[in-house]
């Protein structure tokens, strides 16, 4: 199998724009992306369509699912009002402590929140995402090497 068709049909390569997800992924990082999503989990790192500009792809985290009622409480995310681990959100990257009214999530969309809650444009403003508009999945970061 060539490069192409291997890119075409299983994997893409990504440059990552913007600090949403720091500490974990920083501007210009080069990552790769599963385009058979499979089952989507909380937690999960997917690529989609920005709602009203479905050409402006976005790359966040995954914490609420189909169905779920989801809200911030003091900038930590609370799923059918229990706290879920957040280890990969710095204290750092959430000082604002923002909070939201609680939703409930509809069916076949996705809460996405970035790891950088201070500075993330996320579901917070876009509401939550619906799956047909989910292109891929986080596999690995490639470039640059060694880091994180």
């Amino acid at each position: 199998m060539t490069i192409g068709l291997l890119e075409t049909f299983l994997i893409e390569p990504v440059k990552i724009e913007g600090i949403a997800l720091q500490p974990l992924l920083q501007d210009g990082d080069r990552v790769f992306l599963a385009k058979r999503i499979g089952e989507i989990s909380r937690g999960d790192l997917v690529l989609f369509g920005h709602p009203e500009k479905p050409s402006i792809r976005i790359l966040l985290r995954v914490v609420g699912l189909p169905g779920e009622r989801a809200q911030l409480s003091d900038g930590v995310p609370l799923i059918n009002g229990q706290q879920i681990p957040e280890p990969y959100v710095s204290e750092d990257h959430n000082r604002k402590k923002s909070s939201t009214d609680e939703i409930q999530i509809p069916a076949d969309c996705y809460l996405m929140l970035g790891d950088n809650r201070d500075q993330a444009f996320d579901s917070r403003k876009m509401g939550p995402i619906p799956r047909k508009l989910i292109y891929g999945k986080f596999l690995l970061r490639y470039w640059p090497p060694g880091s994180h």
